[in-house]
């Protein structure tokens, strides 16, 4: 797959609608923290806040490499078909937001089916979606 990279200092939003069974989920989120800067994100769905955090580890790096990928497991959320899930990122320095992967599982003991693939991904600054929808 591809990673998402942030283009310019202004923040940026990628947004996905769910389409998996109802149900409990793990979310996690495997990103580039690179020492030159310290990047902000944060997770909605629905427009309410679930997570939020500073890309700040001394990972050994200025760039995206095997020593700066990290995996932040962001949240337990409840999940809906067309629940909206929005990540929020804020570059900041020398380090663009670089997200590699997204995983969105379900919950051990969860009874639900497996996760759904993206259904959609924007790459738009939050200004751009009026009311924080998908």
């Amino acid at each position: 797959g591809a990673v998402i990279e942030a283009e310019g200092s202004a923040p940026h939003r990628a947004a996905l609608r769910f389409a998996g069974p109802a149900g409990r989920y793990t979310l996690s989120l495997r990103y580039g923290d690179e020492r030159d800067g310290v990047s902000r994100m944060s997770v909605r769905v629905n427009g309410a806040p679930v997570a939020s955090w500073l890309w700040d580890e001394d990972r050994g790096s200025d760039t995206l490499d095997d020593r700066t990928l990290a995996v932040r497991p962001a949240a337990a959320l409840t999940l809906a078909p067309g629940s909206c899930i929005e990540l929020l990122g804020e570059p900041d320095g020398g380090e663009p937001l670089r997200l590699d992967t997204l995983i969105l599982a379900p919950l051990a003991g969860a009874a639900c089916g497996p996760a759904a693939a993206v259904a959609e991904l924007l790459r738009d600054p939050p200004a751009s979606a009026p009311g924080g929808g998908c």
